[in-house]
């Protein structure tokens, strides 16, 4: 194999790695229940709201603050300048989503990385740069086992 064609092989090894690895193993599911209520209930570590509009903002560690969802983990200012919390009004949510672990999306980033495993140790083995020997190398025996060794092969 060429340079050229090992540095290919190498970037092409490191996208599908990247693809991956950028799956993950969860997957958003939607909530029929209502955001307030299953939220004070539940306690995610995080939700995705869809608006109206279709835009789509996530929210970590959520929580109900009088008709908006906030995040629990958001600064909070004291004074009478400070600034509101950024969140959704609960009359805008129009979608309510959770994420849920996904064991499919899981056995394909295991099988991924098992083949991108294999495949790197592969072309590091046909690669590997090392050199080769003039001639094997002797063994030294005893005067005595070389005659022997020669007798009973």
């Amino acid at each position: 194999m060429k340079t050229g064609d090992f540095r290919a092989h190498a970037s092409s090894t490191a996208a599908i790695l990247a693809l991956v690895l950028l799956s993950g193993c969860k997957s958003w599911q939607p909530v029929m229940d209502t955001p307030e209520n299953w939220i004070a209930r539940e306690s995610p570590p995080e939700v995705r709201l869809t608006a109206a509009t279709g835009d789509q903002v996530t929210i970590r560690r959520p929580i109900v603050v009088n008709d908006s969802i906030v995040s629990a983990s958001a600064r909070v200012a004291v004074g009478p300048f400070a600034p509101p919390r950024r969140g959704v009004r609960l009359s805008d949510v129009h979608g309510f989503e959770v994420p849920r672990f996904d064991p499919v999306k899981t056995a394909g980033l295991a099988a991924g990385f098992l083949a991108v495993s294999i495949s790197w140790a592969r072309t590091v083995g046909r690669h590997g740069g090392g050199q080769e020997l003039p001639e094997p190398p002797v063994t030294k025996f005893a005067p005595g086992f070389r005659l022997l060794w020669r007798v009973v092969p």
